[in-house]
């Protein structure tokens, strides 16, 4: 994966989350759960992005 140089600015995303706060563990494993539950078993080959709606 490469990154342009600039394309992401931590301190920035930091001052300017859309959730109104930074990302936590636990919004990795809710998401990961759902994911091996039933409730999911709908979705196929989707890139799901955890970023507090950071675009």
């Amino acid at each position: 994966m490469q990154f342009r140089e600039g394309a992401f600015d931590f301190q920035t995303s930091q001052q300017n989350p859309l959730a109104k706060r930074m990302g936590k563990i636990e919004d990795v494993t809710n998401l990961v759960m759902f994911l091996l539950s039933e409730e999911s078993s709908y979705i196929w080959g989707e890139n799901i992005y955890i970023n507090g709606g950071m675009l």
